[in-house]
């Protein structure tokens, strides 16, 4: 199907810059170890970060949401530049902790804004497949995440300091500002009547909170174990720091992988099916990660489980703009909040618990949101008959 010109160009800018929130995700992970030694910070304290984050991120995208629907994307999209922007020079300069963990916040606020600006842009410029387009607008994230903490890695390995990470970072949101200052971006369809942003339609729907389950379980598996698995590996102290923060990196190859797989797939599996067959994958391949003894079985469990999570998130995007056609953006908004949730309490817990008793204990605790995501993905797999993209047309619950 032919696209109009803005939507393809629309769609390739959205990509770049999905590319660039990728980096941003993952950037702090290998450089976490040096800001608890410059600070001397306990991992409970250190783990503060996590909460930081998330409340940045939990407000940026609960907020974009409802704007998006209420003004269209180009303001929105311009705001969380600068948001990011901000947030990293403070990253980048700031003398104290508190300072770095503001920063933490203002950037998580402008990416994760972002992020829901960009994911509802997709579905609405490519309604013909959008969980093709949204799979792979989530590999393309994967591809910044899985260089960053290469690029990361070496830059320690050769002995430089870790705020000009951030500093650069910084630059290249800014430029990202300036060219998007210049783009046009499609209007969003008008063919549907839109519901107010705070309508409590989703929340009435069984479907809607099933995906809200797949989102949060989602984040709070995989952000525990890629925020803190370099820290863990640097205090087992059997790895160089250059291949525990490669740990990483392993984990996006394989979320990498399978976003695109997954694009290439779900129309024709059908996005219900989709979602529990990652969930399966997933549930079959994180005891791996928990059990392991040496490097290279954790390396094959990081593989896996980033493999199976892969297209969890973007295909539940899809069931939910299809089925919620009249409100996309808050649509995408709460269910980007429930994944913001899962890097809320999940990755502090996993500090606290390790203080206390162990890493691998932290992750077996975490072994219970599998369990969640698991069943909330065969609830949707069971309606699939009523679902949004076996017939292709909406579903209103």
């Amino acid at each position: 199907m032919d696209r109009a010109p803005e939507s393809l160009f629309a769609t390739r800018l959205a990509f770049a810059q999905y590319a660039l929130i990728g980096v941003g995700a993952v950037s702090f992970a290998p450089i976490l170890p040096q800001i608890i030694a410059d600070f001397d910070l306990s991992l409970t304290v250190a783990g503060l970060l996590f909460p930081a984050k998330a409340v940045g991120g939990f407000a940026g995208g609960l907020i974009a949401g409802p704007l998006i629907d209420r003004y269209g994307t180009k303001p929105i999209i311009l705001g969380c530049l600068g948001t990011a922007a901000l947030g990293l020079l403070l990253t980048g300069y700031g003398p104290t902790w508190v300072v770095l963990l503001v920063g933490f916040l203002l950037s998580d606020i402008g990416q994760r804004a972002l992020s829901t600006c960009l994911n509802t842009l997709v579905a609405e410029a490519n309604p013909h497949d959008p969980a093709r387009y949204l799979n792979y607008l989530h590999g393309v994230y994967g591809i910044g995440a899985l260089l960053a903490p290469l690029l990361i890695g070496i830059w320690l390995l050769e002995g430089y300091d870790w705020r000009p990470v951030f500093k650069i970072a910084a630059l290249l949101w800014i430029a990202l500002l300036a060219f998007a200052a210049r783009a046009t971006f499609p209007s969003l369809k008008q063919d549907v009547r839109r519901k107010p942003a705070l309508d409590r339609g989703l929340f009435q729907s069984s479907l809607f909170l099933m995906l809200f389950a797949v989102a949060f379980c989602y984040n709070g598996v995989a952000v525990p174990l890629l925020g803190w698995i370099s820290t863990y590996l640097d205090q087992a102290g059997t790895l160089h720091p250059f291949w525990s923060a490669s740990m990483i990196s392993i984990f996006y190859v394989a979320l990498t992988a399978g976003r695109f797989i997954c694009g290439a797939l779900a129309k024709r599996l059908g996005f219900e099916r989709t979602i529990f067959a990652c969930a399966l994958g997933a549930a079959a391949a994180y005891p791996l990660v928990i059990t392991a003894v040496d490097p290279w079985a954790l390396g094959i469990g990081v593989l896996l489980s980033g493999l199976f999570l892969s297209g969890l998130f973007p295909t539940a995007l899809a069931v939910a703009n299809a089925a919620f056609p009249e409100r996309p953006g808050t649509a995408t908004a709460v269910l980007s909040t429930a994944m913001t949730m899962g890097s809320l309490l999940p990755p502090w817990w996993t500090g606290a618990i390790a203080d206390i008793w162990s890493f691998q204990g932290a992750l077996l605790i975490n072994a219970s949101m599998i369990v969640v995501m698991l069943v909330a993905a065969f609830i949707i797999f069971s309606r699939r008959p009523q679902a949004t993209q076996s017939k292709e047309r909406p579903l209103h619950q």
